[in-house]
């Protein structure tokens, strides 16, 4: 049966350690919430640390970084201004990745510009 067969396939999906869409989606609504509540006009970002490999990051100006993370390289860091308008993402975060210099590099840049636009 059909519904039966993308239930499988959500589960396996899930064993895997990609991140939902669906998951995404309800940042988005909490990230509205959260703007609407503090009255806040700065740029906000909901981004969620999951067990996988693919960064996603989707920018309010309707831009997206989406990439593995083995493909995560330090010398393309990404600019300060996809994270003016705010967003919602996902990062991988294992233990394993964190013996992985290069990305623990290019996490605490990331987080670095996160800090720079918040306080803009």
């Amino acid at each position: 049966d059909k519904k039966e067969k993308e239930i499988k396939e959500k589960e396996i999906e899930e064993k895997r350690g990609t991140f939902k869409l669906g998951d995404l989606y309800k940042m988005h609504t909490y990230r509205e919430a959260i703007l609407r509540k503090e009255d806040k006009k700065k740029p906000l970002w909901v981004i969620a640390l999951y067990p996988g490999t693919k960064v996603a990051l989707y920018s309010e100006s309707l831009t997206s970084i989406e990439l593995d993370v083995k493909d995560v390289k330090n010398d393309k860091i990404i600019e300060k201004d996809f994270f003016s308008s705010g967003g919602v993402g996902a990062l991988p975060f294992t233990p394993s990745l964190l013996d992985d210099e290069k990305y623990k590099s290019w996490l605490n840049n990331l987080f670095d510009l996160l800090l720079e636009v918040e306080n803009v």
